[in-house]
């Protein structure tokens, strides 16, 4: 029948082997083991247990020649002087593997066990079992250890536990388990027989001991402490090999295993950080050490969660979700001491950050805290992190307990938290060069400067980079292929400013519009996104230009063309008159309030009408160009003037006037609109106006006759006097005119340079004196004086 010593409650069976009697519990090394198969394993839990308990050092093998104590050390010395190094040791003493175990009571039996105890249990396989067997298990509080450099780290503390397991194979030999307890206090053995409580020896004080069939595990009584060795082969539920060829299985006395109520034997704080293995030369308290086997047996553990909160919420853990790129957040640990001491917990719970989920990759360290700082909520210690922002994408954060105290490591599961990019807003504006005005949808005059304006806007904290994809269209849909001349194929890419805002450089509209149609562009922007927002686009932007209307006024002027020339200089002599035969031309001014000066061509019509229609008037060249042959006019125009017109001959003979016409038509340019026209410019041409006035001619004339026998011949001589009655005053003399036949009468005629012109207005009287000269036949006679008195009227001038 299997009885169980130190664990009445069913925990652990206490019987000379390793291996569980049937389904646990009560578990058994095979069960914390969790071999591949039995025997010979190997453990598939070396470094946890299976079973119920919760804590397990795990199969810790021993292979010679490694880790021995150097000689003369003893347990009545602190570890500090304790030291070690690879060497042999007598073959019963040579351990080959050792393992301890941690549970707690779960109910009372009888006076011996309570519910909550700490009950330990531990073990060890030597390499054979040809001597006695003189073993101790150490508890140690700090966390001791064996360093490469042959020293020991860790001091003893009150409390540590060292359990004493002699099997001596001597005759009438019994068995004995012995428990003492660190203790400064002790300075030396109290007696030769010390008791329970007394001093065994210097630094430890007896705690229990039993001898014979007390000491050993199966016994019916209720036992604090016992321990076992098989009497019999038995099979090992891990990798072994005695001496003497044993395979995974130990001859008898080569295994060892044990339990103690450390609640019971030792009370106080029962938290444990290490545990030891060791043979010693014989059962004194002061027997020198032989061979070790230590591991960590964190019997007060330390748990260790955390959550992801976010600023100032303390009960919300996002482990696992989402947030928004941007929100201040932070990672909060829980420690948590387990087993049964109230030991208080030293160290720093250090902080680790990923960029990428699952702790992957290389992390950083941001924060290492001292739980002493810490927030006791309950049964755990509350450290955090600092409340940060992060960018869009994943982050894991990882917690480690790093221990400066006897409380092991202890580190949280990785914890993830994927930060969402947020969404953003993109709104833009056309501007005109200089201004802040938004154009958009409006129709603006052609020759403007313009870029656009884009402003993104987030829906969280972080600040807003990256670019906008500004691109401009030909039309006012955004479609089809942008404008190359604007940035690279019709597309700039402009970066963001701290304000989240981003124009482009100026596109000059001059020229963009090739007909008199007003035509649309547009704007599409779109913003890129960056680490913590998404992209976005904004809406079409069209914008209509338009031409200018130019303003075109005409005079005509009298004259030829002339340099100096320019509207009202020479005056305008439209809608007048001009008298035939003089030179005009038109002049023309186009004018308007485009960013240039109007440019391209004129063209002058000259119609032979006052009404600009009908007849054209031939002209040598009607189209001139306002740039290479026109000048500036005033601060926005230029005018041009027209070939030169003579207006002789213009007016038939059958009329007295007429009107010709000009019209001048401006053909348009890159701001102007074509096809404007100035007003027709009516001119009438009349002929000249005649002034008659009538004159008289005197010639005078002396007729003589004679008889029809003989003609008289010689000459006559006249004298003019200036009035009447052949008195006064003479005006001339005019002597020997000569007679002249003329149709049978003989006459002495003045002559043209001899006429007297009577002009002078109103009466005017002249005088003829004609005397005969005579000749051969016939004697002189003088005429009667000749009185001529004329009466002339004032000139007559013509009308039209």
């Amino acid at each position: 029948m299997t009885t169980y010593a130190v664990d009445e409650l069913g925990l652990f069976e206490l019987d000379a082997n390793a291996v569980e009697d049937g389904t646990p519990p009560p578990d058994d090394w095979e069960t914390l083991c969790d071999p591949v198969a039995v025997p010979g394993g190997p453990c598939q839990n070396a470094g946890g247990p299976e079973g119920g308990a919760f804590a397990f050092t795990g199969i810790v093998p021993d292979p010679a020649p490694q880790s021995i104590f150097d000689g003369g050390k003893k347990d009545i010395q602190d570890v500090s002087q304790w030291s070690h190094k690879d060497g042999a040791v007598p073959d019963k003493s040579d351990i080959t593997n050792a393992y301890a175990a941690a549970y707690l009571s779960g109910k009372d039996v009888t006076d011996v066990h309570s519910i909550g105890d700490l009950i330990l249990y531990f073990g060890a396989d030597r390499v054979i079992n040809n001597g006695d067997t003189f073993m101790g298990f150490w508890f140690f509080k700090d966390l001791v250890r064996a360093e490469n450099d042959g020293s020991f780290s860790g001091h003893h503390m009150p409390g540590d536990t060292l359990v004493l397991v002699n099997f001596p194979q001597a005759n009438n030999a019994v068995p004995l388990i012995q428990v003492v307890e660190w203790d400064p206090i002790c300075s030396k053995a109290d007696n030769n027989n010390p008791q329970p409580g007394d001093c065994a020896a210097s630094n430890l004080r007896l705690r229990f001991g039993a001898e014979g069939a007390g000491a050993i595990c199966n016994s019916d009584n209720p036992q604090a402490a016992c321990a076992i060795t098989n009497d019999m082969t038995v099979d090992s539920p891990w990798p072994y090999e005695s001496k003497d060829g044993f395979i995974n299985e130990f001859p008898f006395e080569t295994f060892f295993e044990g339990g103690i109520n450390i609640s019971e034997v030792i009370g106080g704080d029962a938290c444990f950080a290490s545990f030891m293995a060791e043979t010693r030369s014989s059962s004194s308290f002061t027997a020198s050490l032989k061979d070790f086997v230590i591991e960590d047996f964190p019997v007060c553990g330390t748990e260790l969660r955390t959550e992801i909160h976010e600023k100032d919420v303390h009960n919300v853990d996002l482990e696992g979700g989402s947030v928004d790129a941007g929100t201040f957040i932070h990672d909060a640990a829980f420690l948590k001491v387990t087993g049964p001491g109230t030991v208080t917990a030293e160290g720093s719970i250090v902080f680790t950050l990923y960029n990428a989920a699952n702790c992957t990759g290389t992390g950083t360290v941001i924060a290492t805290v001292d739980v002493a700082t810490g927030t006791t909520i309950g049964d755990e210690i509350r450290v955090e992190t600092g409340d940060t922002q992060f960018d869009a994408g994943a982050i894991s954060y990882l917690a480690e307990f790093i221990s400066t105290g006897i409380l092991p490591n202890a580190t949280a599961v990785c914890e993830n938290l994927t930060l969402n990019k947020l969404n953003t807003t993109t709104v833009t504006e056309i501007h005109k060069l200089g201004m802040h005005a938004d154009i958009t949808n409006t129709t603006q005059f052609v020759g403007i400067n313009i870029h656009d304006f884009a402003k993104v806007t987030g829906t969280g904290a972080p600040t807003i980079t990256g670019n906008v994809s500004f691109t401009l269209y030909d039309n006012a849909t955004c479609n089809g292929s942008p404008i190359a001349s604007f940035g690279t194929s019709g597309t700039q890419v402009v970066a963001l400013n701290g304000s989240g805002e981003a124009e482009t450089g100026n596109f000059d509209t001059t020229g963009y519009l090739t007909t008199d149609a007003n035509a649309s562009l547009s704007f599409k922007a779109s913003y890129g996104g960056d680490t913590n927002y998404n992209p976005s686009d904004a809406v079409c932007e069209p914008l209509e230009l338009k031409k200018y209307v130019p303003t075109v006024i005409t005079n005509i002027h009298e004259g030829t063309a002339n340099a100096g020339h320019t509207i009202g200089t020479p005056a305008d002599i439209q809608n007048g008159f001009v008298t035939i035969g003089v030179k005009i031309h038109d002049i023309v001014a186009v004018s308007g309030s485009a960013p240039e000066r109007p440019t391209g061509n004129v063209t002058f019509t000259l119609y032979d009408n006052g009404t600009c229609d009908g007849q054209v008037i031939s002209q040598p060249d009607p189209v001139k160009d306002l740039t290479a042959d026109g000048k500036d006019y005033l601060a926005n125009g230029r005018t041009a003037e027209s070939d030169n017109y003579d207006t002789t001959g213009y007016v038939p003979i059958t009329l007295t006037n007429k009107q010709l016409s000009y019209r001048a038509s401006y053909a348009g340019d890159q701001f102007y609109k074509s096809g404007v026209e100035a007003g027709c410019e009516k001119l009438t041409v009349n002929k000249r106006l005649p002034t008659i006035s009538t004159h008289v001619i005197i010639l005078d004339r002396a007729e003589v006759s004679g008889d029809a026998a003989v003609l008289p011949t010689g000459t006559v001589d006249f004298e003019i006097y200036k009035d009447t009655g052949c008195t006064g005053t003479l005006l001339q003399t005019i002597n020997n005119i000569d007679l002249v036949q003329s149709n049978g009468n003989l006459f002495a005629t003045l002559s043209d340079a001899n006429k007297r012109i009577i002009t002078a207005t109103g009466t005017s009287s002249i005088s003829y004196k004609a005397k005969y000269d005579g000749d051969a036949n016939y004697v002189p006679v003088t005429h009667a004086c000749e009185d001529v008195t004329v009466t002339l009227p004032g000139p007559t001038s013509a009308t039209l």
